[in-house]
């Protein structure tokens, strides 16, 4: 087989495949492809809400902190590392989202210093998954809020129900309802 068969077909008309360089790709990079003006810098820093970056803040701290206390180094930290970790945090009765939010920080913080994809998180996901499953019943580690019970007669109370809409008698449509849970 020649070269010639071997080659692609010719593209349609100001058709270009993706194999064929494109001109915004042909050559390097050069230093004003890795600047940003203040203006974006700003922009970026201010699309994570102030709350998440005191959190994110926060629970870096203590990771960093717990890190030093146990021997083990922070950044970057290894999986075991945030195992380690995320299951201390599980022991001290940390809430669920808690827990998230921490593994989140640890994340964050790792990519923000270069190190893309660690540590690895599934060991430490499978810790709290363990942990949730007694605290949530219902899917998505959400905590089960049952609304307090209330009668029939505590309900009209509460709404103020005592006359029907349309002018009727004291009590209206709720005036003879049994005390019923509901």
């Amino acid at each position: 087989m020649s070269d010639d068969e071997r080659a692609l077909p010719a593209p349609a008309a100001g058709e270009r495949p993706p194999i064929y360089p494109l001109p915004e790709n042909s050559g390097t990079h050069t230093a004003a492809d890795y600047t940003l003006s203040e203006q974006t810098r700003s922009r970026i820093a201010d699309g994570v809400p102030a709350n998440t970056r005191r959190a994110y803040a926060r629970q870096w701290a203590a990771f960093t902190s717990w890190c030093a206390e146990h021997g083990r180094v922070a950044l970057p930290a290894t999986g075991h590392t945030l195992a380690e970790y995320t299951s201390q945090l599980c022991e001290a009765g940390q809430a669920p989202a808690s827990v998230e939010q921490a593994i989140a920080a640890v994340r964050t913080m790792h990519r923000l210093a270069g190190h893309t994809g660690q540590p690895v998180t599934e060991a430490a996901r499978l810790a709290l998954r363990t942990y949730k499953a007694p605290h949530s019943p219902g899917k998505g580690g959400a905590l089960l809020r049952r609304p307090p019970l209330r009668t029939v007669r505590a309900t009209r109370r509460c709404t103020r129900l005592k006359q029907a809409p349309w002018g009727g008698s004291e009590g209206g449509l709720w005036a003879d309802a049994p005390d019923v849970i509901v």
